[in-house]
């Protein structure tokens, strides 16, 4: 089994000014699991937001990617 580790909270607050760790967790799922590639998900995120909350959740979703450690 894979634990994945990362701080949702401080990065949604960084990337996008408020609670809202979803996109983050995304991106670490997306790291743990390789269920979906990291380019589909933007476009979905495309596809729902618009200029600095898609560019947020893009941030979110890579740093959420980048910052999940394997314990």
């Amino acid at each position: 089994m894979k634990i994945i580790t990362i701080d949702a909270t401080g990065i949604a607050m960084k990337c996008l000014g408020k609670d809202y760790p979803n996109t983050p967790m995304l991106g670490a799922l997306l790291k743990a699991t390789g269920i979906v590639a990291t380019d589909s998900l933007e476009k979905v995120l495309g596809g729902r937001f618009k200029g600095k909350v898609l560019a947020g959740n893009q941030e979110a979703l890579r740093l959420g990617y980048q910052g999940g450690n394997a314990a």
